[in-house]
């Protein structure tokens, strides 16, 4: 009988190991799910997953969504000084801007105004949006392209399971490696200009990276969020946030140098409550440390 639970026991151990001990050689895809690593700044605050949700969410009324935030995004201070990108290593790149600079775009600042500000809601009257109602997935493709050498824009928001469109405008070789928090890496390349690969993103990425195996240079950021209320402040430090029910809100304002390198101080985030039918303009500025 010892003998015998011996051997049970054994075999039960060697099946766990036939189970988990092996994995796949194919690249994942992005549409599904995972666990994958990534460096990229996120808010301290940010959720690493979406929680599972407590209950049925109601489905969104655009009816009722008759409120606006809007501001601007100003840099106090001036700009830190954005370094020169070296593109000689590839001379294709470095022809396409003959008699120019390409700097990194941590700090896009112009006439005191910052670009590339990421404010979204995390909560409305204290609850998860994505546990208050559940939305209709954007058919509508958003875009980021890869054009001299470079991820146009450098910060995409889109909402979760939205169509993305990458595309390569160079004649050359780039190889898109997305880095994500919580979807799927993927690492393909793209041989030349008019190439187009279309993926969706489900899970909630706040502040993931694309980059170029190829050029080393070449990064961008990817925020998968799982409602419509989002946006990215333009150059002139603008943005919106329409279409809100009335509710009382908590924004959370991102921005790369004050999140990863320290160049700009962080803003907490903030809390605003709209009436039906109003505009409310909430301000926001970085300080140069």
């Amino acid at each position: 009988m010892l003998m015998l639970k011996r051997a049970v026991a054994c075999l039960s151990v060697m099946s766990l190991i036939g189970l988990y001990g092996c994995g796949g050689g194919s690249t994942p895809d992005a549409t599904s799910t995972g666990s994958g690593t990534s460096d990229a700044p996120k808010p301290a605050d940010a959720p690493a997953k979406p929680k599972e949700k407590a209950g049925a969410a109601a489905a969104f009324d655009k009816a009722k969504a008759t409120a606006t935030i809007k501001g601007t995004v100003t840099l106090v201070g001036d700009a830190p000084k954005m370094p020169k990108i070296n593109m000689d290593a590839t001379k294709a790149c470095s022809d396409m801007h003959a008699g120019t600079e390409v700097h990194k775009e941590d700090v896009v600042s112009k006439d005191g105004k910052l670009a590339n500000v990421v404010v979204y809601v995390k909560s409305v009257d204290g609850k998860a949006v994505e546990d208050t109602w559940t939305f209709e997935t954007p058919t509508t493709e958003a875009s980021i392209d890869q054009k001299g050498c470079m991820y146009n824009p450098h910060i995409l928001a889109v909402q979760a399971n939205q169509p993305v469109a990458i595309t390569s405008s160079d004649d050359l070789a780039h190889n898109i490696h997305y880095v994500p928090g919580n979807n799927r890496e993927f690492n393909e390349s793209q041989q030349k200009a008019g190439s187009k690969k279309v993926v969706t993103f489900p899970e909630t990425d706040l502040g993931a990276n694309f980059v170029c195996n190829i050029h080393g240079w070449m990064k961008a950021y990817l925020f998968v969020v799982p409602h419509p209320f989002f946006a990215v402040s333009k150059e002139d430090g603008t943005y919106e946030l329409p279409k809100l029910p009335a509710g009382k809100y908590e924004l959370v304002i991102w921005q790369e140098s004050a999140n990863d390198s320290g160049k700009l101080t962080p803003v907490d985030n903030v809390t605003v409550e709209l009436k039906d039918g109003e505009t409310q303009t909430k301000d926001f500025a970085f300080k140069v440390k």
